[in-house]
């Protein structure tokens, strides 16, 4: 099975448009249902009704809820994990079996900010998780939601897992994309390195039986690099310390060809979005080019042999692992 721990069907900012070839090329796809900017749990639900819609209304695509609704998948259709990269500030229990009930599966805590209620976003790696947080994890429990610790900072992911274990709580974790702090090819304390986690928060994820996945932005992984290689060796750097069946695919990146101007106008859009504080610089291509494709499962999958990895190395980076932590986590 193919599978992207988190990609986007469309360029942001545009309608969504599915790419005809999509079913061809993945089989299963975790993505953003609202944009991380909402603060409250109404405007959330009214972003992901309307992607709800949207979805039900691709006949190539299908909304996966249940481990069972994987299994259902079939040839000519994706499956699609609904997720949210922020979560609400009154996301309460009540509020939370809400977001649920609308088909979100995946919810993380913080985007960015350091002002979160719940805890720290990348950009303040060293904020804690709040009380208001530790409520929010036993909610998570309660409502089955699995919990993303992508763009969380280091000290806010540390307390999460902390607190799984310390409470015995059960909530399946996981960052679906991201990469390894240690292994980014620039200064150490580069500010686009705070968007990656360390080591020892990525065993952690590991060790609660989840799984990391690897992004393919170009400013995430390398301070001048914009080719495939940064990804390719964080993947197998990532392999080499977390094991072969905890690493997967989770690009960050859009299923469609994209035209060079418009894809440079989105990242303008982006930085604006973005870089405001100074704390984060995308640039274009924010992903390489060789994966300016439908097929980025296949692409990736080339390269990864090219450099000797086994098939089924290969196989489980770009989707057995992924599609194995889904049916364990869904209800």
């Amino acid at each position: 099975m193919r599978v992207d721990t988190l990609g986007f069907l469309s360029p942001q900012g545009s309608p969504p448009e599915v790419d005809p070839s999509l079913a061809d090329h993945i089989d299963l796809m975790h993505v953003t249902a609202a944009p991380p900017t909402l603060s409250s749990s109404d405007e959330v639900l009214g972003c992901v009704e309307g992607f709800v819609h949207y979805v039900d209304g691709q006949e190539q695509l299908h909304v996966v809820e249940r481990a069972d609704d994987i299994n259902a998948t079939t040839e000519g259709s994706v499956g699609v994990v609904l997720g949210l990269q922020e979560s609400p500030h009154d996301a309460d229990r009540h509020n939370l079996s809400r977001i649920f009930n609308a088909g979100i599966r995946v919810i993380t805590l913080s985007y960015r900010d350091g002002s979160h209620p719940f805890g720290g976003g990348f950009t303040e790696p060293e904020a804690r998780l709040t009380d208001l947080g530790r409520n929010f994890l036993y909610d998570c429990e309660e409502t089955q939601l699995i919990v993303d610790l992508s763009h969380v900072g280091r000290a806010t992911a540390h307390d999460v897992l902390d607190f799984r274990r310390d409470e015995n709580l059960t909530f399946p974790v996981f960052a679906s994309h991201g990469g390894v702090y240690e292994l980014f090819d620039g200064e150490r304390e580069h500010t686009n390195n705070k968007r990656n986690l360390p080591w020892e928060v990525l065993e952690g994820i590991v060790e609660a039986e989840g799984i990391v996945g690897i992004y393919a932005l170009t400013f995430g992984l390398s301070e001048s690099r914009n080719d495939i290689g940064p990804m390719i060796d964080q993947i197998a750097g990532a392999i080499d310390r977390l094991g072969s069946t905890a690493v997967a695919l989770g690009t960050d990146a859009v299923y469609c060809r994209r035209d060079e101007e418009a894809w440079q106008s989105t990242i303008a859009m982006m930085t604006g979005l973005l870089a405001s504080d100074g704390q984060l610089q995308p640039r274009y291509p924010d992903y390489p080019h060789e994966l300016n494709c439908v097929d980025k499962i296949g692409a990736i999958a080339v390269r990864l042999r090219s450099m000797g990895m086994l098939q089924n190395e290969i196989n489980a980076v770009a989707g057995d692992n992924a599609s194995a932590f889904f049916r364990r986590a869904l209800p």
